[in-house]
């Protein structure tokens, strides 16, 4: 529905984002449908959620490290005073890879690795996440 009383007010979703901007695709809930009665299928769990969430917040983190100092760090250990929490970039919850564009200073991408998942995503959060091949399904 539109604000009402200026910005920011009066938007509403379907499930709270925590923030006025549809533009946070990481904030999005989730919608199950299932052909049984309400209620009585097994709610379905996302096991790249984690990964997924450690590269929102790497992304976060650079963002804030562009702000302060004018660069995105190429080396995640640097981005731990940016870090809502030194966890998601110092290897804790996962890998962390950066790769920062060699012909664009606002462009870079991360991955994030962890046991089960990877996660991908740029700068302009285009996130994406799969289970990676193990070495004999990958010949």
């Amino acid at each position: 529905r539109p604000p009402k009383g200026g910005a920011g007010g009066g938007w509403s979703a379907w499930q709270a984002m925590g923030e006025v901007s549809m533009h946070r695709p990481e904030r999005w809930g989730f919608l199950q449908f299932a052909a049984g009665a309400v209620n009585g299928t097994s709610e379905a769990r996302d096991g790249s959620w984690g990964a997924r969430a450690v590269a929102v917040a790497a992304v976060a983190a650079e963002e804030q490290a562009r702000a302060a100092t004018g660069a995105f760090q190429p080396d995640p250990r640097q981005l731990a005073q940016f870090a809502g929490d030194a966890r998601v970039v110092d290897g804790t919850c996962g890998e962390v890879h950066v790769t920062l564009s060699p012909n664009d200073s606002h462009a870079f991408s991360l991955t994030v690795t962890t046991p089960r998942h990877v996660a991908h995503i740029t700068h302009d959060r285009l996130l994406s996440a799969w289970e990676p091949k193990g070495e004999e399904e990958a010949r």
